[in-house]
């Protein structure tokens, strides 16, 4: 696994950003659906989906993570209203998943 540069990330994802917003504008959201984000990065694109479901719940899943994430993402955590933990990160590989086990969680809200 390469070593996280958080700065780097930042820089060259905006492409993979601009992608993501085009999709985003296609989709029909209620509000209320459950979204993974299977490869979330810094999580930023991850919080711009937890923001177009405020009723639904959001878990982004990456193998390197920014130990700041919920620093960052914290706003969106607390303004999210219902059940506890609709806004959740875990650091893990996918690949590596067989049922539980292989992952480290980070969540946020009430």
């Amino acid at each position: 696994m390469t070593e996280w540069n958080a700065a780097e990330y930042a820089r060259r994802s905006g492409l993979q950003e601009a992608m993501a917003e085009e999709v985003l504008a296609l989709l029909d959201l209620g509000g209320s659906e459950r979204v993974l984000d299977v490869g979330c990065g810094d999580g930023r694109i991850t919080a711009e989906v937890a923001a177009r479901v405020p009723q639904g719940a959001v878990v982004g899943v990456d193998p390197t993570f920014v130990t700041d994430v919920l620093d960052r993402y914290a706003s969106v955590a607390a303004d999210r209203p219902g059940e506890e933990n609709t806004f959740k990160f875990y650091q893990m590989d996918i690949t590596l998943a067989r049922g539980e086990g292989v992952r480290t969680s980070v969540e946020g809200g009430g």
